[in-house]
């Protein structure tokens, strides 16, 4: 992991100037792992899928949910619910907006992460998934859009 400190516009746009597709971008607080939120929690794999159910069940009196799960984790993950999909974005100045936001405590930090594996249609469950790829979601709402949201999966959700 290389570390480069900014302290302007100039000296941000500089350094994520070079990098390329398919990169993505995250901003936070520098303490924060670069682990989704049902990583950091003590749910095992048999409750993740039950609340993911859970959630499933719940959400169609408010949404007409598609029947990919990779499509209804992107929405569980836009409203809220943890799970094993951190947020990333093509656009470095959103995750800067991110980790300049954050009403935590601590030094603003933004990740650059090129993946070596993408999520396909192979990847036909996303709860059996074991490593760390870039899934990149269909455009299910206007702020994924909005946001040049991308995700890496990991499984298991606290690698």
């Amino acid at each position: 992991m290389k570390n480069i400190v900014v302290t302007s516009f100039s000296e941000l746009h500089e350094a994520v100037t070079p990098v390329r597709e398919p990169a993505v971008f995250r901003g936070d607080i520098a303490e924060q792992p670069l682990i989704p939120h049902l990583g950091r929690t003590d749910c095992d794999p048999e409750k993740e899928v039950q609340v993911f159910k859970d959630w499933k069940r719940q959400a169609v009196q408010f949404l007409e949910l598609p029947a990919d799960d990779w499509d209804c984790l992107t929405i569980a993950r836009h409203y809220g619910l943890a799970t094993r999909l951190l947020d990333w974005t093509v656009n470095p100045l959103v995750a800067a907006f991110f980790a300049a936001a954050s009403s935590r405590s601590g030094p603003a930090a933004l990740w650059v992460f090129v993946p070596n594996r993408i999520i396909t249609e192979e990847d036909a469950d996303p709860f059996t998934f074991s490593g760390i790829a870039l899934y990149r979601p269909r455009t299910l709402a206007a702020r994924i859009s909005h946001q040049g949201a991308m995700f890496t999966v990991h499984g298991p959700p606290s690698e």
